[in-house]
């Protein structure tokens, strides 16, 4: 995958967002076929070996399902009853695959618990480590008059680069704040952020109350929101940022 787009991550955040798209499309027409290319798109993620992406997808795909099961138990119960069973086997096989010092010496699904425990955990731990670092240095340049007005769209990319690299020990530098709300803060301080999170409760009001008149449209539009606030808590994206990264 990364040698397709140069950056696995971003090819895992194309994948995620066809399944976003899928969700909505199945509340209209409830193919078949659309389920079975919601399988495969979340498989492909997780061989993407995106944290992010995989544990959004994760979440919002169990999410949907549970939503699809109880919008059409009334229609479909031998068939609703049949799928719970089956998912609620692969839940359990699931919980064996992680790797839980307990579960490490259980000869069933060994080897996956290790490959999952390399390609996902041990890597993972440098990756959020450096998050946590770059968030501090966020709120350390965000003082005195920059808490309010922020630095800029592009000083503060630069500022916040020649900061992480002095500070941390491997000088590794970083433009950006991989947290949405971080990046509004060191952009645009406070003056930016208070407007945008308002912003951002609004669209969760909007989506609750569409899905009390509408549970089609209002459903699938809950759970593509939170997908997008559980991404830009881990990555920079934002609602009004227009790339790929943005979703």
């Amino acid at each position: 995958p990364q040698s397709f787009v140069f950056n696995r991550n971003m090819y895992a955040l194309m994948l995620l967002l066809g399944m976003l798209a899928l969700y909505v499309i199945i509340s209209y027409l409830p193919k078949w076929y659309n389920y079975v290319f919601l399988i495969f798109l979340f498989v492909n993620i997780f061989f993407t070996f995106s944290k992010a992406a995989f544990g959004i997808a994760l979440i919002t795909f169990v999410a949907h399902f549970i939503y699809r099961m109880i919008a059409t138990f009334k229609k479909s119960k031998i068939r609703n009853i049949i799928f719970l069973v089956i998912v609620g086997i692969a839940l359990v096989c699931g919980v064996l695959l992680i790797p839980f010092p307990f579960f490490m010496e259980v000869q069933l699904f060994n080897e996956a618990r290790r490959f999952i425990l390399e390609y996902y955990v041990e890597l993972g731990i440098g990756s959020y480590d450096g998050r946590i670092e770059i968030w501090n240095s966020v709120i350390s340049l965000s003082k005195g008059i920059h808490l309010w007005f922020g630095r800029g769209l592009i000083n503060f990319g630069n500022t916040l680069y020649f900061h992480t690299g002095e500070i941390n020990p491997r000088h590794v530098s970083n433009y950006f704040s991989h947290n949405g709300f971080l990046e509004i803060l060191g952009q645009w301080g406070l003056t930016g952020l208070i407007p945008y999170s308002l912003l951002v409760l609004a669209i969760f009001g909007l989506d609750i109350f569409v899905a009390i008149k509408n549970y089609k449209i209002g459903i699938p539009a809950l759970i593509i929101f939170g997908a997008f606030l559980g991404y830009t808590m881990v990555e920079t994206s934002t609602l009004f940022d227009l790339t790929i990264e943005g979703i």
